[in-house]
């Protein structure tokens, strides 16, 4: 990973989570006291948690929590007392884990940037809002612009912009991208996650569903 607007070698690519978790954990109410990236080595990994829970009642990581050979979020904090990693059924953001490090709890979001942040917005983004007493960002209901499909089996959080009024007192939301978690540009054009049901394989122009802004 290398900060954005430095020259990309080989294998390299933008870091972009650290820059849009920061802001939205700053808009929950967070300081954020650091932003640290590690390699794949274990007690590289290990090290920069001592050092990121210094001060903090809150470690989120991001990536390294599937099932790969690498993982190596995954293979430090599983199995430890209270972790849990497991895929959700969710779209995107199918891995997820939970631990603790120094009895610090350390939230492991995946790391792709759209299912970092898509997970943060859906699952961290309502505990943060109230450990901090803050209202929760409620739904708005809007009407789809346009037919969707969606897999089976899997809530859907599909990118999107909430448009005008439609004439009937509800707006409009027109969905930005496909699902797919690679899509990173679509995620500048949305502000709002539109949820379909997992048991919705489609749903027609017209439709009423519940948008959550990002």
């Amino acid at each position: 990973l290398v900060a954005p607007g430095r020259p990309l070698g080989p294998g390299q690519i933008w870091d972009s989570n650290s820059l849009t978790l920061t802001a939205a954990l700053k808009a929950c109410g967070c300081d954020v006291t650091a932003t640290l990236t590690s390699s794949d080595h274990r007690d590289e990994f290990s090290a920069a948690l001592d050092s990121a829970v210094s001060g903090a009642d809150l470690v989120v990581t991001v990536g390294a929590v599937s099932m790969g050979d690498a993982e190596v979020v995954r293979q430090v904090l599983d199995g430890r007392d209270g972790s849990r990693f497991a895929p959700i059924a969710m779209q995107p953001g199918g891995p997820q884990g939970i631990s603790t490090w120094r009895d610090t709890p350390v939230v492991c979001l995946p790391g792709n940037p759209v299912s970092a942040l898509v997970s943060f917005v859906v699952l961290l983004r309502p505990v943060i809002l109230e450990a901090v007493g803050r209202s929760p960002v409620q739904p708005v209901r809007a009407r789809l612009s346009r037919d969707i499909t969606s897999p089976a089996g899997k809530v859907q959080f599909l990118r999107a912009a909430l448009g005008p009024d439609s004439g009937a007192g509800i707006p409009v939301v027109e969905p930005v991208s496909g699902p797919g978690s690679h899509l990173v540009a679509s995620m500048a054009r949305a502000d709002v996650l539109v949820e379909i049901p997992a048991d919705a394989t489609s749903l027609a122009a017209g439709t009423e569903v519940d948008a959550v802004a990002l």
